[in-house]
């Protein structure tokens, strides 16, 4: 399942859209079991900052005089000397699941600052990227600057072996009395910040976006973890949360999301011990 990701076009905060894509991320496998990447489509607003910024500026520091390179990058360079496997894309991403290979894997922003340009001249490397990952992911999160509306318009067009190029789109917005977007059947409006208190209730949300909308509720503790770019430790001591929790509507709200675009209400499994890299 390949899931774009993004703000809103007037938005020049992206709604917070890197937050939820994490949150979203981590759920996908830890309340869900699916094998989950991340593709980013430029530099702006890098989800591997918001869950492990500290740690990512470190190993920056200590590869600034090598060639190795790895992310988007590394993934464009490869694809491009045929199909990479299961090793090509732990090698060439970022890999936050200790016990699965492939389990929860980032592939960090590119260093080009003509990158997302070349993903709308040569869209089809960036489709073999996408059928390469199919083959090793259960689901494909693609993140985009809601700016990029050539590039939104082209992934929204574009088929792949038969089917959309696309499944699911998640746009992240406000809680705000407007109607920003067109609605379609695959889109999914995420409300950041959302308060339970406002009159902008969630069913005054949905008359504004005319479809259900979902919301992600404030929470200090996951605002605290992404000022201080620690999300993963976050998310990996929040992945059981009791009802009493103060953090349990919050995941509770990003782990219905989840579930929807999966298609699934399905519950998490009790026996399921997941961990990751801190």
């Amino acid at each position: 399942m390949h899931i774009l990701v993004r703000g809103t076009a007037n938005s020049t905060t992206q709604n917070y859209a890197d937050r939820i894509l994490a949150a979203l991320f981590t759920t996908s496998l830890t309340k869900y079991g699916k094998k989950t990447l991340i593709l980013q489509t430029d530099s702006l607003h890098p989800v591997e900052n918001v869950l492990l910024g500290r740690e990512k500026k470190a190993n920056a520091i200590r590869n600034e005089f090598t060639f190795t390179t790895n992310g988007m990058d590394a993934i464009w360079k490869n694809i491009r000397g045929g199909a990479m496997n299961a090793d090509d894309w732990s090698d060439c991403c970022r890999n936050l699941s200790k016990q699965r290979q492939n389990g929860l894997d980032i592939a960090d922003v590119s260093a080009d600052a003509t990158f997302t340009d070349r993903l709308v001249s040569e869209f089809e490397t960036f489709e073999n990227i996408v059928k390469s990952a199919d083959q090793w992911y259960d689901v494909i999160f693609i993140f985009a600057n809601g700016n990029n509306t050539e590039l939104i318009k082209k992934m929204r067009e574009s088929k792949l072996d038969g089917g959309n190029f696309i499944d699911k789109e998640v746009v992240c917005v406000p809680q705000a009395p407007e109607r920003l977007e067109d609605v379609e059947d695959n889109r999914y409006f995420a409300i950041k910040n959302f308060d339970f208190g406002s009159e902008f209730t969630l069913k005054e949300m949905s008359k504004f976006y005319g479809k259900r909308v979902y919301p992600v509720p404030y929470n200090i503790g996951f605002k605290d973890a992404c000022l201080k770019e620690a999300a993963l430790h976050y998310f990996s001591t929040n992945i059981k949360n009791e009802e009493n929790d103060e953090n349990y509507r919050f995941s509770e709200c990003i782990s219905t999301l989840m579930g929807a675009l999966l298609g699934t209400e399905e519950k998490e499994d009790k026996t399921r011990n997941l961990a990751f890299r801190g």
